[in-house]
């Protein structure tokens, strides 16, 4: 690369090589009801839906891989919905706060 284009910080951060690592991913895990179950998600090969009692020990284990984050889809956890919208949402569901903690 020539000079001219390494002259100012803008420049030099425009053409920086990236990297992407697990640790900038998030990762979506599926969960549904039920206890002690793992059930494939038919339209996406070697992904599950967790029950809520195993995916505190799956999370663990992503976490372990160097991924930090998960995002939650649900599987009709809920049939209660509010007048908002939203869904209500029992935190016995998801294990004790202690889960939550590292």
């Amino acid at each position: 690369r020539s000079r001219r284009m390494r002259s100012s910080e803008f420049s030099r951060r425009l053409m920086r090589e990236s990297a992407l690592t697990p640790a900038d991913l998030i990762l979506p895990v599926f969960v549904k009801e039920g206890r002690g179950e793992r059930e494939p998600v038919p339209s996406m090969p070697d992904v599950f839906r967790w029950s809520t009692d195993t995916l505190v020990e799956q999370c663990r284990k992503y976490y372990a891989m160097g991924i930090p984050a998960v995002v939650l889809f649900s599987c009709n956890i809920c049939q209660c919905k509010i007048r908002a919208g939203g869904r209500v949402v029992e935190p016995r569901w998801f294990g004790s706060k202690d889960n939550y903690r590292n």
